[in-house]
């Protein structure tokens, strides 16, 4: 039977796990004959998203991080369905090794390529899996009441429940319809959600620094972006020095240009960032702030995608 992976990206967040698992089932229903679907990660589960599978319980997505090694005897490769992603970086190292045979994602298109045609479908929205229900509805699929779980969670994570400007009217109608089959009630659900995801207590700098972290390449500049939920900043504070020389350790190690991490208060709807490179002043001065000490505080910064991208790249071009 020829196998079919359904990969999120690496440092998975929620939408990353549960657009694998929710899409896994919807080709099941769907997908060709004789072919296994299976949803794959590409590491371990963060605080938030361990707490979705665990109230709606649901196994993660098995660890996969090659594709070679599930390669037939004959040479035939396994294909592989990207959600979440379309970066080189943030794809299974060796991709080449299996054939792309779909593509999911609500963020920029950037360098994936592929050797056929195929189904890429990308949308301007907040969340992969509000997609996917749209691939639902689409296909006249019922989302039983846990992959329903699942899409309106990466949702509600996604938006920070409305609250993140990559929100659309699509996502809205996504969790109105999804938490009814959940069984959820959205604003109570999510408050123990982000109380799960943002707890630091115990978590070293490394453990921060990649629990969610994306590469880019901007205009020939290498750049690592993490991001962190909490509200605990008195914590955040103490580790403040550990986390700069750690950041500084892991640029160089791995030849980037900057490194920047992304302090997000949910419920503040303001982010703390620190950055520690030549970067740092133009970066400040595109959120209308001034770096002091290596941070700088950006009030209405909750986006990775849509707000700190586009003004790291504004950065990156106006100090070339």
């Amino acid at each position: 039977m020829k196998k079919v992976y359904i990969s999120g990206h690496k440092n998975p967040d929620t939408d990353s796990i549960c657009s694998a698992l929710a899409y896994q089932y919807l080709k099941s229903q769907v997908g060709e004959d004789g072919v296994e679907y299976i949803a794959m990660r590409q590491g371990e589960p963060n605080l938030e998203t361990q707490f979705v599978l665990n109230y709606f319980d649901v196994q993660a997505p098995i660890l996969k991080t090659s594709m070679k090694e599930e390669n037939s005897a004959d040479g035939e490769k396994n294909g592989l369905i990207l959600v979440d992603h379309n970066e080189r970086s943030q794809a299974v190292d060796d991709i080449e090794e299996a054939e792309i045979l779909e593509i999911i994602d609500h963020h920029r298109v950037a360098n994936i390529t592929t050797n056929n045609p195929v189904y890429f479908r990308a949308e301007p929205i907040g969340c992969t899996c509000t997609i996917l229900t749209k691939e639902f509805n689409e296909r006249k699929v019922e989302i039983p009441k846990k992959i329903a779980g699942l899409l309106v969670s990466a949702i509600i994570s996604d938006t920070l429940l409305f609250r993140s400007p990559t929100t659309t009217d699509d996502d809205r109608k996504a969790v109105e319809k999804l938490a009814k089959i959940a069984e959820i009630d959205p604003e109570s659900y999510s408050l123990e959600m982000f109380k799960a995801g943002t707890s630091i207590e115990g978590k070293t700098p490394v453990e921060l620094l990649n629990e969610d972290v994306k590469s880019f390449e901007i205009s020939g500049k290498k750049a690592r972006v993490a991001q962190v939920f909490t509200m605990d900043f008195e914590t955040v504070e103490k580790l403040k020095e550990s986390l700069l020389e750690e950041m500084e350790k892991i640029r160089v190690e791995n030849n980037e240009d900057t490194f920047v991490l992304i302090l997000t208060d949910i419920y503040e709807e303001a982010s703390h960032v620190l950055v520690n490179d030549e970067f740092a002043d133009a970066l400040a001065n595109e959120f209308e702030s001034q770096a002091k000490d290596n941070e700088f505080y950006a009030k209405g910064l909750l986006s990775r995608k849509k707000q700190m991208i586009p003004n790291l790249t504004e950065a990156i071009n106006k100090s070339l």
